[in-house]
């Protein structure tokens, strides 16, 4: 079986800081107080894994070594 590779440091940029702080507030609005942790400790935990799976992610031409994700939550959860 092969190694998994070394978990990485993953940084949000201040712009996606910035979307997370929006999507707590509008679910905060929209949908309360649980809903609104629930969804940010997905997304969280998400972004987490792209510090495990980043061999998975998309090269970015021009920039050898970067990889970007695209990340959906499918209506009802998982």
């Amino acid at each position: 079986m092969g190694r998994r590779p070394a978990k990485l440091k993953v940084e949000l940029a201040v712009a996606a800081r910035t979307d997370l702080d929006r999507i707590l507030r509008y679910n905060l609005r929209h949908f309360g107080q649980r809903h609104a942790e629930s969804y940010l400790a997905f997304l969280r935990s998400q972004i987490d894994g792209l510090a495990r799976d980043y061999p998975f992610g998309l090269s970015i031409e021009g920039h050898p070594g970067l990889r970007y994700h695209i990340m959906k939550r499918r209506p009802g959860g998982d």
